[in-house]
């Protein structure tokens, strides 16, 4: 939830341009960033694996376990990094926006070295359960200029070869098709665990835009 509380209060200011808005949740959002699980070898997000079920993801995979280092909250991390910084320096505390940048860009480098897997062209959605390649992650890394140029293309391509796949009615799946979460509550085709959803669309048409501009556009108008 850290990263979404970062993410209102960056839209909030950014919409109002309310400096002194940026000064009162500056604090506050520090706190919240720093309560987040991470990895202390490197940054990323942390599910803790054992027996113990119960940690959930970003609040789209709700149903899905995860374990170990999670692609998708990372991601989130790394956007919150950035929008943090942009308030503190609206809010006159330049070097520790400096600072948030910076972790902002070491997490980011870590996400591309620890989950893409070149064999597929995509990321994987986390390292112990749950190692599925992840459609959405893929695609957010993407518009967040998370993945490097080379790994954003090996996406695109992916996402136009398998497009019958992956999408129906414009709406995206959030694993390959044919593939199912390693441990859901969500029944074996439905909901999250194989059901096509609206909400990655903008991530995948800017994704498939790189390689097929045509079929990005198509998507778009058949949601």
């Amino acid at each position: 939830g850290s990263p979404y509380a970062v993410d209102v209060a960056w839209v909030t200011w950014r919409t109002t341009g309310d400096n002194a808005l940026a000064r009162e949740v500056a604090d506050p959002l520090i706190k919240a960033m720093n309560i987040m699980p991470r990895d202390p070898a490197n940054g990323l997000i942390y599910v803790k694996p054992g027996p113990e079920l119960g940690r959930r993801g970003f609040g789209f995979t709700d149903t899905v376990e995860k374990q170990g280092d999670e692609l998708f909250c990372s991601l989130l991390y790394v956007q919150a990094c950035r929008q943090l910084a942009d308030i503190l320096t609206a809010a006159d505390r330049p070097g520790e926006a400096k600072t948030w940048r910076r972790e902002g860009e070491k997490v980011a480098k870590a996400v591309r070295r620890v989950f893409w897997d070149d064999k597929i062209g995509l990321m994987r959605a986390a390292t112990v359960v749950s190692r599925e390649p992840d459609i959405w992650g893929s695609a957010f890394a993407v518009r967040l200029g998370v993945a490097s140029p080379s790994q954003s293309r090996q996406i695109a391509q992916y996402f136009k070869d398998h497009y019958r796949e992956l999408v129906q009615d414009g709406q995206v799946r959030h694993i390959p098709g044919g593939m199912h979460w390693d441990i859901t509550t969500a029944p074996l085709g439905t909901y999250q665990n194989g059901g096509y959803w609206a909400t990655p669309v903008g991530w995948f048409v800017y994704t498939l835009d790189l390689v097929d501009p045509k079929l990005a556009d198509q998507t778009v108008v058949d949601m």
